[in-house]
């Protein structure tokens, strides 16, 4: 795989999940301190959507057929990474949770 069709597939579905990751951020650190106004998270709540809109951009380059595969195995790729991270800390946290019941 070409290093920039892999840049963008990543790039792409990072963007594309970033609004949730934030969000659920946000949430999470809600739940665990009581705050609601977190500077960081509303910057990147406001930022995201023009985010995955460049990367959306990027993608409508001119491509090949080859190219364009590439850059969608990437971004399957990470999304699989993505899952995989977040499934772990889900187990992670989930075991933490009950050795502490």
């Amino acid at each position: 795989t070409n290093t920039r069709e892999a840049a963008l597939g990543f790039i792409f579905a990072t963007e594309n999940t970033d609004l949730l990751m934030v969000s659920s951020i946000g949430k999470a650190i809600e739940r665990t301190t009581g705050i609601t106004d977190n500077e960081w998270v509303a910057i990147h709540v406001a930022q995201e959507p023009d985010h995955v809109e460049e990367a959306n951009h990027a993608l409508l380059a001119d491509f090949t057929a080859e190219q364009e595969q590439a850059v969608l195995e990437a971004a399957d790729e990470m999304w699989r990474l993505w899952t995989a991270f977040f499934d772990r800390l889900a187990i992670e946290s989930d075991v933490k949770a009950t050795a502490s019941r």
